[in-house]
């Protein structure tokens, strides 16, 4: 099993970090010659709080040739909270609004 967790570098807060197209690049060649050698791998991406984690997981999963389960247009995060029931503390459902 192998676990690769990206948050960033530099002298940027890490959690904000915006991995560039050829670092992406650099990453799926190392993690291509671990993927024959262990049974699974997780890849976490944890440079969140612009977004970028999303979009960073997007393009390493185009140069790993990985498919996404759910197409990223038709994910509706606030669908899947309501459908489950889960709200983070403070939030509510906007059905309450309308």
């Amino acid at each position: 099993i192998a676990y690769i967790r990206f948050h960033g570098y530099g002298n940027k807060i890490w959690f904000d970090y915006d991995f560039h197209e050829e670092e992406i690049r650099r990453w799926a060649q190392s993690i291509k010659k671990i993927i024959p050698q262990v049974e699974k791998i997780g890849i976490y991406f944890n440079n969140h709080f612009s977004g970028y984690a999303v979009k960073n997981s997007l393009m390493l999963m185009k140069e790993l040739s990985v498919q996404p389960r759910n197409s990223p247009s038709r994910v509706n995060l606030l669908e899947i909270k309501k459908k489950s029931g889960e709200f983070p503390k403070g939030q509510m459902d906007l059905d309450k609004f309308m």
